[in-house]
């Protein structure tokens, strides 16, 4: 029973007079759907520092506040919240927070006490209380923050709900959508890459299913994941606007918990949209620390978002440069780098900073293996739906330059995506596909990013809230064969002196890039590429292919209509100082 869901609304005492807090505070309306009498007390409350700060959805309680919940509690039933208070500019003082139950109307009983003011502000502490003596009764719950001599302060209820611990592993399947920031398809082993890379990614994809050819609907971040996580392209979303998988998730009783390392997949630019708890986190170097705070909230099916930027520059793993020549680098590669040595660099140099990068992609790899050995011996593994992607890809030099977020080749938007699905909903597909189902292998057909979104909820038994981009894969995997074949479409909202769009088929690569800032540049221009006899897209086929550049032409003018072609701004205006730091260290700023 979710206290801040709205099935069950509080009877609220606010102190008089008290203001809303400036600070630390963000809107939960998308979780909390439910009007409330004065003023807005259920926020997500961010506490912490730039890079391990965290949101969770929480009832604020400066002094004098309390929360009245009228409530039956289920045999077994156990109470479940953390705490916490808002790092203000009041020093010293004392800020109670109690948990009272007792029967309706009474005063009752106080089974939790904690002076929060004289915790470590910007840290959550995790409580539980044990409900068995009041098993089957019809109580009153209540928070209360009472009267205090520092008012100034304010303390958090995170997340309070109630629970009974499972005699078994929840019906409904956990998910974990693990999202590896910079990885190129092309670089894993089980992608065919000549280095040892992904051994463990490697064992997933054999367990499971690895697409061999998916494409990414950005070659940046923030869009990138603006639009796996909500089914729908960047800007060309033709009107479309559901909500993104971790609402739809929450909605429908699902635990919502993300851990990213912030930057551009932080809470600022809406990532936190759906998710109870979101932690900026390193949470790669912690895997145990994943695996038993995952394990501790298992009662309920839980949707586990997991985002790293390891992978990403500044490279600093080197276990496959040893031994090669460096020139003038040494250890490291990043984009200060880049632009120090004037963006010139000999093939030796080149070399190693791409043995650089496959050295960070082997360390990730490395620590996946600790998460989902950890997630095997809690017996977790045999009951979620395990997937990992990327966000976009990373290019050396293969069309003149190092890094992502330039263009729509190959080496941005082909991104690895592999799935792993537990025996409960294997043997469910196998059942739909009267005994056809693919639940393992290799699947060759084009699929896109945005297709997660409808195929996770069709797999869940959850109906798609409103339209979305992408298709659902799930008839494929009941053994119905490929679904009819599509274009897989990618745009650069990052525009400068102009905005690019691509289609991509199993053939050929088509690019439209439109003049936007560009006094010069007064017309479009395409770009057609054979990916079959030319798959470095080396080889411009658009000057002589006239009928089927106005052909996919003609498809992309139907995508982008009523599409947005505003610039997506790297930096966007108007963000915190905290984010401005994440971004910095990611080499957005300053360079």
């Amino acid at each position: 029973m979710r206290l801040l869901d709205g099935t069950v609304k509080p009877e609220v005492t606010w102190p008089q007079g008290r203001a809303w807090p400036a600070s630390g505070l963000r809107d939960g309306s998308d979780l909390a759907p439910y009007d409330s009498a004065g003023p807005p007390y259920i926020a997500r409350v961010r506490l912490g520092e730039v890079f391990t700060r965290e949101e969770r959805l929480s009832l604020v309680a400066p002094a004098g506040s309390s929360y009245r919940y009228a409530l039956t509690v289920p045999d077994g039933g156990r109470l479940r919240f953390g705490v916490g208070v808002l790092d203000t500019t009041a020093k010293g003082g004392s800020l109670q927070l109690q948990v009272r139950v007792g029967d309706p109307g009474s005063e009752g009983k106080i089974v939790y006490d904690r002076n929060v003011a004289g915790e470590v502000p910007g840290k959550w502490f995790d409580e539980e209380v044990d409900l068995a003596p009041w098993n089957g009764k019809r109580i009153d719950l209540q928070f209360i923050a009472p009267p205090a001599d520092s008012p100034d302060l304010v303390g958090a209820w995170s997340a309070p709900h109630i629970f009974v611990a499972p005699k078994a592993a929840p019906a409904r399947p956990n998910v974990v959508w693990i999202s590896l920031d910079t990885l190129r398809a092309d670089h894993l082993s089980s992608y065919g890459y000549g280095r040892p890379t992904t051994p463990t990614l490697d064992a997933l994809a054999a367990r499971g299913l690895r697409f061999s050819t998916a494409i990414s609907q950005a070659p940046w971040t923030r869009p990138s994941h603006r639009s796996m996580l909500s089914g729908v392209y960047p800007a060309s979303r033709g009107g479309l606007n559901p909500p993104k998988i971790s609402e739809v998730l929450y909605r429908n009783g699902y635990q919502t918990f993300a851990a990213t390392g912030g930057g551009q997949v932080d809470s600022t630019l809406g990532f936190d949209r759906g998710f109870e708890i979101f932690r900026v986190w390193d949470w790669i170097h912690e895997s145990k620390k994943v695996v038993d705070w995952t394990r501790a909230r298992a009662e309920l099916p839980f949707f586990l978002f997991l985002h790293c930027y390891e992978i990403h520059e500044p490279y600093t793993h080197t276990s496959f440069a040893q031994g090669l020549p460096a020139g003038r680098l040494s250890g490291t590669f990043s984009k200060d780098i880049f632009n120090q040595l004037r963006k010139r660099f000999s093939p030796e140099e080149k070399e190693y900073a791409k043995a650089l990068y496959d050295s960070d992609i082997a360390f990730t790899d490395g620590k996946l293996a600790e998460l989902f050995a950890g997630f095997e011996s809690a017996g977790m593994f045999e009951n979620s739906i395990v997937i990992v992607t990327s966000d976009h890809g990373e290019q050396f030099w293969e069309h003149g330059s190092w890094g992502h977020g330039q263009n729509l080749y190959d080496h941005q938007i082909h991104i690895p995506l592999l799935v792993y699905l537990p025996k409960s909903v294997r043997q469910e597909l196998t059942l739909a596909g009267k005994g056809k189902a693919l639940t393992q292998g290799v699947i060759d057909d084009q699929v896109e990013l945005v297709d997660l979104y409808p195929t996770l909820l069709e797999l869940l038994h959850i109906p798609l809230p409103a339209a979305v981009n992408g298709r659902s894969l799930v008839s494929m995997l009941q053994g119905g064969g490929s679904l009819p074949a599509r274009e897989a479409f990618s745009e650069h909202t990052n525009v400068h002196d102009h905005e690019q769009k691509s289609l991509r088929t199993p053939r050929f690569k088509f690019i439209l890039s439109i003049p936007r800032r560009n006094k010069w540049a007064k017309n479009e221009t395409f770009e057609l590429y054979d990916l079959k006899r030319d798959p470095g897209e080396q080889i411009d086929l658009a000057p002589g292919l006239a009928a089927r550049v106005a052909e996919l032409r003609a498809k992309l003018g139907t995508i982008m209509e009523g599409g947005a072609n505003e610039r997506d701004e790297e930096v966007p205006a108007n963000i915190d100082e905290d984010l401005k730091k994440q971004l910095k260290a990611l080499g957005y700023i300053g360079n």
